[in-house]
């Protein structure tokens, strides 16, 4: 059996996916961070990468980095980020913010706001 030989890079990948294979910008950005979250690339290696690759049609992947970099682990994660940031009248909401709780266990809500004490679970596939 022969071992894997990578031929590209994973950011490499992600972009000419976006460019050739995914024309939906929001299919982009789900992409995007799934590969983020799971540690197959860094953001700065996809800030990097479109030196070297096809920029077109690509905007899904910037807006997947953008959405990672706020803390943002998946798409509906995102997008309660963007419906807090947006709003005039809901206070901002840290996405995935580590919460120590006085037992000492620790919890992960997909949002968090910290004037009310609010924890915020997403169900990322519904």
């Amino acid at each position: 059996m022969c071992a894997a030989i990578p031929v590209t890079t994973p950011s490499r990948c992600l972009l000419d996916a976006a460019s050739w294979e995914i024309p939906d910008t929001e299919d982009q950005m789900a992409l995007t961070l799934a590969v983020l979250q799971q540690g197959l690339t860094r953001p700065r290696d996809v800030h990097r990468e479109p030196r070297y690759a096809r920029r077109n049609h690509t905007l899904g992947v910037s807006q997947g980095v953008a959405a990672f970099e706020r803390g943002a682990w998946s798409r509906p994660e995102a997008v309660l980020g963007e419906l807090f940031d947006g709003s005039n009248v809901l206070p901002h909401v840290c996405l995935n913010t580590r919460l120590v709780l006085p037992g000492g266990s620790v919890r992960v809500p997909d949002g968090y706001v910290r004037e009310v004490a609010l924890a915020i679970q997403v169900h990322s596939r519904t």
